[in-house]
């Protein structure tokens, strides 16, 4: 069973009740059919009056329905069209169908069921806008991909002021990128990597991926088996020197074990490496394939700029 917000105006099936513009019905699963044209992909979405940057609930999918984020996924994009933008925080992933004048949302926070919403798409992203600014409380997502050619521009998070935030942060994401994003944006997967700003020659690289779990590598340019030798790495953990890349890697299962396990590992090479504050860190090559745009806030790491970076301390 699919349970109707109120608030909407209901019409027949024609013509929108605010300017009388053509549209066809929208049918749901379970003979649902929401003809009132709040679901519109022509841009005939109008909320009612509510806070600045909320959300006014169209459907709420109850627990009988039977209706997973999948398939509520697909079935509104059959009638909607590709989403403009996947995300996620604590509470779970969301999708995004993005217009001018107004946004529609699909969230499924964990344990309860998926719901619609549509808010104005200014009010909205000015919210969050400021939200990120203030740094303050919840993030509105701690990662967002945006699988088309026309992206919104990177938000900008504030820096981790701890290590233990830092680790927190890392972990909340890895466990986030295992549940959600890879999950929904596909089987390529998502990767970045972590560098020193006062020590360019290495890197920290990390790719989640459904064939390769959670995988770390780490930059060694020294001898035969690494600078500080094999015993010493394979003590803070890593697993395997890999000689052409010249790098050390260790393996994680996906899921909230294996996230908070690379985390500690992550925080631990940074303190080998004698990285002086969480402020020092730099985000690099953050990608999900080759398509698309891929955003990860909720590191509290600040994107490189040019001249952070050099050849040497970034993936190829």
């Amino acid at each position: 069973m699919i349970t109707r917000a109120p608030a909407h105006e209901s019409t027949p099936a024609g013509a929108c009740p605010k300017c009388g513009a053509a549209f066809a019905p929208r049918w749901f699963p379970d003979g649902y059919s929401q003809s009132d044209g709040a679901l519109c992909a022509s841009g005939l979405l109008d909320p009612p009056p509510n806070r600045a940057g909320s959300a006014s609930t169209l459907l709420t999918y109850d627990q009988g329905s039977g209706q997973t984020l999948r398939r509520v996924l697909a079935s509104l994009s059959a009638r909607l069209g590709p989403p403009s933008q996947y995300a996620g925080d604590n509470r779970g992933p969301s999708v995004r169908w993005r217009w001018p004048a107004q946004t529609v949302t699909l969230t499924a926070p964990r344990g309860l069921c998926p719901q619609v919403a549509v808010a104005r798409t200014r009010e909205l992203e000015q919210a969050e806008t400021a939200s990120f600014r203030r740094a303050a409380g919840a993030l509105p997502y701690l990662w967002r991909y945006q699988p088309g050619p026309a992206c919104l521009p990177s938000p900008t998070a504030g820096e981790a002021p701890s290590w233990n935030h830092l680790q927190e942060a890392l972990q909340t994401v890895l466990r986030a990128s295992c549940s959600d994003l890879v999950p929904l944006v596909g089987s390529e997967g998502a990767g970045f990597n972590i560098v020193d700003v006062r020590n360019r020659r290495w890197r920290l690289c990390v790719i989640v991926s459904p064939s390769e779990n959670i995988l770390l590598a780490v930059d060694d340019h020294g001898g035969p088996t690494g600078c500080v030798g094999a015993h010493s790495m394979r003590q803070r953990g890593w697993q395997t020197f890999v000689p052409l890349l010249r790098m050390w890697d260790a393996e994680f299962p996906l899921g909230d074990a294996g996230a908070a396990s690379a985390a500690r590992l992550l925080l631990s090479e940074m303190h080998h490496r004698n990285v002086r504050s969480p402020g020092d860190l730099r985000l690099t090559h953050v990608s999900s394939g080759d398509r698309g745009q891929l955003d990860i806030p909720g590191l509290c790491i600040r994107p490189a700029e040019p001249s952070d970076i050099t050849p040497r301390a970034v993936a190829s």
